[in-house]
């Protein structure tokens, strides 16, 4: 890991030099002690979070996001780790997965010196594990398995999903038990646990591409829930907090998916006004997915999208 303290070194020297600073400018404007600065550009340690909020304002690049890319995969926060675990999660590839884990396992018992941080990181390596070795057809089975999981994350605090801050990972596992929650339409619950993840994401002062994505996803399962409850008022305000946040910028898949429940929820208050947002959305989509979306709408909900865009005269 240290080879990557190194590596994030030299490039924020790189930065500031090419800003045309130097250490005792960054001192004066940024308040960054000289030392501080010596420490982790030249011999690899390990910035504070404040340094880099510091430094990000001064330099108007997000220092923190520099850092993030620069942490090793072996890293409970490293974004490549989190992205491998979700997507084969995800896609059921649980044996590609195990494989991953297990050989990071090993190489981790093996060279690491630092045996707290080696057990941490062991710990939760293993919790990705048991996803894939105990997941089941039984829903009720698999919501106790996640649930447990969450628990041995949280083991050194009170209760689960209750830290500041949140590993990505747990998030990811958050999500997949809202999911389970939903199969069984037990969704007061899926809501509680929604919103209270939401409120601690959003209140973090920086959050990563894979953390704003994971909040697309949290409130998208959350007007899922409130579409439930026939709440259609709710799940409108849901999708414009989420999508006139100026701090949230969503792939435009997750953006029209946002803005479907959006439709529906119009469609079901009889509000005109779901038309020309639908056309916009099918428009804004590839083949394969406006045909799936146009599909969903006639068949669940009775839209016929042929017909509005006779309506308002709309070329397809």
């Amino acid at each position: 890991m240290k080879d990557n303290y190194i590596k994030f070194g030299l490039e924020a020297k790189k930065i500031r030099v090419d800003l045309g600073y130097s250490r005792s400018y960054v001192e004066k404007n940024a308040h960054v002690p000289q030392e501080t600065l010596r420490r982790f550009e030249d011999l690899g340690h390990e910035p504070k979070l404040k340094t880099l909020e510091r430094l990000s304002d001064l330099y108007k690049i997000d220092m923190i996001n520099v850092f993030m890319k620069n942490r090793a995969y072996t890293n409970m926060f490293s974004t490549e780790l989190i992205s491998d675990v979700s997507n084969l999660s995800k896609n059921l590839e649980y044996g590609i997965l195990s494989a991953k884990l297990l050989e990071l396992i090993d190489n981790l018992s093996s060279r690491s010196k630092d045996e707290t941080k080696t057990e941490l990181i062991i710990h939760f390596l293993t919790c990705c594990l048991s996803l894939g070795e105990k997941s089941t057809k039984d829903i009720k089975r698999n919501i106790m398995n996640l649930e447990d999981t969450l628990i041995e994350l949280s083991r050194n605090r009170k209760r689960i999903l209750s830290d500041v801050y949140l590993y990505d990972f747990e998030i990811t596992i958050a999500l997949l038990l809202v999911i389970q929650y939903r199969r069984i339409k037990d969704n007061m619950r899926a809501i509680e646990l929604i919103e209270n993840v939401i409120a601690i994401v959003d209140s973090n002062p920086y959050r990563s591409e894979h953390q704003t994505n994971q909040l697309g996803f949290l409130y998208l399962n959350l007007s899922y829930s409130y579409h439930y409850f026939d709440n259609h008022e709710k799940v409108i305000s849901i999708v414009d907090k989420a999508i006139f946040n100026p701090q949230l910028r969503f792939s435009n898949t997750t953006y029209n998916n946002l803005m479907l429940r959006k439709v529906i929820a119009l469609f079901k208050l009889n509000d005109p006004s779901y038309k020309l947002l639908v056309a916009s959305i099918c428009m804004n989509e590839t083949p394969t997915r406006k045909s799936a979306i146009v599909k969903t709408l006639r068949d669940q909900y009775g839209i016929d999208l042929d017909t509005i865009y006779a309506e308002f005269e709309i070329k397809r």
